[in-house]
């Protein structure tokens, strides 16, 4: 028969319609017309017994399962062209045949790709057209295919051609399968090369084995989804649903998703050399696919990639997945998956894609940061306590919590007179990730105070002496007043106010440290018995008396000078030996005169006058302005003008308070004390102005509280003590409050002034009774 007619991309096929069994001898004889291109072959394989290889350059090899054989090559391939290349693998067809041989005979087969074509270049011979015996035979026992081809004998006209044979011998053990049952073919091929190709069969003995084909149909499709024979011995009946290789054909189906259509039918067949009627078709419907992969847009991932299956018309949805992932925190942003999908061939393989995004929780927490002070006693400032809220951001896929930042302001620390703070100011912070402020302790340490307390002589306006007390802020100490106010009542002075109040302790706070204790003391008569009582700034420019610095608010003596002129004295300042009687200061009292025990005049205040004394008394009239007039016994008597009687010979005026005093004569020629402004114009006296001390002398002043006062001090012999910590300073000075002289020396001088000014008093007092006759 012809395999290829001359022309090009020719190719023809012989088969059995049974498979040969190796595991028996195999001869086979036959002769072959071999032209230009591209050969002729003979193979073995373990496909389907009417399957045939590819044209061209394999020569019937490529794309058969297991082949193996031999060819006789009259076209050398240096390899495969573009054509000859498997377009889903890649692979060649075939590959280069031997070098400088055009013609030859060798043993080939294919790779484990099942593609390429092996040539067996060692086992390559030459060979031309002439060689057209062909034999071909297998020996079971050892496995051993043997080829021969042979150049017949020839003459000519001019020569004689001797007969030749080629043969070829390989053990095919490698390449016979388990079974040892294989499909034997017969294959012609051209390519650009091309020739008429023919083949004789003479003989062929080989144990035949029977085959049943199967086709594997896809219901849906109508595609072949495989061809796979089953053999049997020849005449035998079988099931072909429990043959070996329909389980194992239809096991690979099922990888690729496909069931039986009929998975109950039992087909049964007798194995006969006739192959048309030795087939048997089975239909599968395939369980299409399709894959939903689920991503998560925050993080560009693919969470899961679902493959959903079903048979064609059967519906599917992914709704239960959906619900998984909102329940684990997930939102979905999008769903390409229908809602009402349905399987169908056109969906196989198609992919879908469901976003998902993560779910956030908003939420806050509150945070506070408390700053204490402490160590300032009674005044620490209360707790501050400052808020910051928190926002919370909770990712309910992954739990995560993301907090915004937040600040807390600086504080500055309260400023707390005599105490110094640790920390001036309370630093800003910024805060995140939740972090919960420090407490801050704020500690006041208190600084060192220094406390004093003047003592005031009213009467000079001297400081008679000063305590000072040093402690730390808040410390109580005892009051060193009330001891310097004891010792000074004992000196003869009287208390006019405390600054302390007479606490028992004084605390050290600042504004409240320098105190001021004010004393004052009383007055002393004239020897004359005159009765005057003057205000300083009432004497007169030309009075024969000693001028002495201011005293706001003192109480005033008269007593004479050396020279027998009139003096005014503070009581504090009469001498000691003195001849008059001496009491406890009375402060503000009404002043009385009465005559001394020698029978001097003597001024007192009200409370001290003996009540003995022979003179009128009467009650207590404070800051009342004084008259004088006799009594019945002819001594002189001080009165509040109130308390002067109507039938009194002189002329009464209207109250002029705290006025400045003047002594004038009433008619009948006694002596009568008048409010400066109710003296009459035709007084027979001396008037000067208000405060004028034109041409006298005045001691230094100091201030004390906003007030001018004298600076000479009186000495108090005392000495200040403190339960605390303190020092104690006190000015300690013997001089007099108008003099300046110490008191030692005064003694001397105020008796000598006394014993010449009651003289000098006297005569001026018996001079103005006579004038008065």
């Amino acid at each position: 028969m012809t395999l290829t007619p001359n022309k090009t991309d020719q190719s023809g096929n012989l088969t059995l319609n049974s498979q040969i069994d190796l595991n028996y001898d195999f001869d086979m004889t036959a002769t072959v017309q071999l032209g230009e291109g591209d050969g002729i072959s003979v193979g073995f394989h373990t496909g389907n017994s009417d399957q045939v290889g590819r044209k061209g350059g394999s020569l019937g090899f490529a794309t058969l399962p297991g082949a193996f054989g031999w060819k006789a090559d009259t076209y050398n391939n240096a390899g495969a062209g573009n054509e000859d290349i498997d377009p889903t693998t890649g692979y060649p067809y075939f590959g280069s045949d031997p070098d400088r041989m055009n013609q030859f005979g060798a043993f080939v087969t294919t790779d484990a790709n099942g593609l390429t074509i092996d040539t067996d270049k060692k086992s390559a011979q030459t060979i031309d057209s002439s060689y057209t015996e062909l034999h071909v035979y297998y020996t079971a026992a050892t496995h051993t295919l043997t080829i021969t081809l042979t150049k017949p004998a020839s003459t000519d006209r001019w020569y004689e051609t001797l007969a030749k044979t080629l043969t070829w011998s390989e053990d095919i053990s490698n390449y016979i399968p388990a079974d040892g049952l294989v499909s034997f073919f017969i294959a012609g091929s051209t390519g650009a090369a091309h020739s008429k190709q023919t083949f004789t069969l003479h003989s062929f003995s080989y144990h035949a084995v029977g085959t049943v084909h199967i086709k594997y149909v896809d219901q849906d499709t109508n595609a072949q989804l495989a061809y796979k024979d089953v053999r049997g011995t020849l005449n035998s009946t079988v099931v072909v649903q429990d043959q070996p290789d329909y389980l194992t054909t239809i096991n690979n189906l099922q990888t690729q998703g496909y069931t039986l259509v009929n998975p109950n039918t039992r087909s049964t067949v007798t194995i006969t050399n006739d192959n048309s009627k030795n087939t048997v078709t089975v239909y599968l419907q395939r369980a299409y696919s399709v894959t939903v992969n689920y991503i998560d847009d925050d993080t560009g991932t693919t969470l899961k990639t679902e493959t959903l299956s079903g048979k064609n018309d059967e519906t599917a949805n992914i709704q239960q997945t959906i619900n998984s992932y909102t329940d684990d925190g997930y939102d979905v942003q999008s769903n390409e998956f229908p809602t009402d999908f349905t399987f169908v061939p056109s969906e196989q393989d198609t992919s879908y894609e469901v976003h998902l995004t993560h779910r956030h929780q908003q939420s806050t927490q509150s945070v506070t940061r408390t700053i204490t002070y402490q160590g300032a006693g009674l005044a620490t400032p209360v707790p501050v306590q400052q808020s910051a809220t928190y926002t919370v951001d909770t990712d309910l896929v992954t739990k995560q919590v993301t907090y915004s930042t937040i600040t807390m302001a600086s504080v500055v620390t309260p400023s707390i007179s005599g105490y110094e703070p640790d920390i001036q100011t309370v630093d800003e912070i910024s805060l995140k990730n939740g972090n919960q402020p420090q407490d801050i302790t704020v500690t006041y340490t208190p600084l060192t105070q220094t406390l004093t307390v003047k003592y005031i002589d009213q009467v000079s306006g001297q400081v008679l002496d000063m305590s000072t007390m040093t402690g730390q802020t808040g410390m109580t100490i005892d009051n060193p007043a009330l001891a310097r106010i004891t010792a000074y009542q004992q000196a003869g002075y009287y208390l006019i106010s405390d600054g302390t109040n007479g606490a028992a302790q004084l605390i050290m706070i600042p504004g409240q440290l320098n105190y001021v204790v004010v004393l004052s003391h009383g007055v002393t008569p004239t020897e004359d018995g005159s009765t005057h009582v003057w205000q300083k700034s009432q004497v007169p420019t030309d009075a024969p008396h000693t001028t002495t610095a201011d005293h706001p608010n003192g109480n005033l003596g008269v007593t004479p000078t050396e020279d027998g002129s009139t003096h005014v004295w503070q009581k504090s300042q009469v001498p000691t030996d003195a001849p008059h009687t001496t009491t406890a200061d009375h402060p503000n009292g009404n002043l009385g005169v009465t005559p001394t025990e020698d029978g001097s005049t003597h001024v007192w205040q009200k409370s001290q006058v003996p009540t003995d004394a022979p003179h009128t008394t009467t009650a207590d009239h404070p800051n009342g302005n004084l008259g004088v007039t006799p009594t019945e016994d002819g001594s002189t008597h001080v009165w509040q003008k109130s308390q002067v009687p109507t039938d009194a010979p002189h002329t009464t005026t209207a109250d002029h308070p705290n006025g400045n005093l003047g002594v004038t004569p009433t008619e009948d020629g006694s002596t009568h004390v008048w409010q400066k402004s109710q003296v009459p114009t035709d007084a027979p006296h001396t008037t000067v102005l208000d405060n004028d001390l034109t041409g006298k002398t005045n001691t230094p002043r100091s201030e004390v509280d906003g007030k001018q006062i004298g600076t000479n001090p009186v000495a108090i012999n005392a000495t200040d003590t403190g339960t605390r910590k303190t020092t104690s300073q006190t000015r300690r000075t013997k001089t007099l409050p108008q003099t300046g002289n110490q008191s030692e020396h005064f003694g001397i001088f105020g008796l000598l002034a006394m014993t010449f000014g009651l003289s000098g008093l006297t005569m001026m007092d018996r001079k103005e009774r006579k004038e008065s006759k």
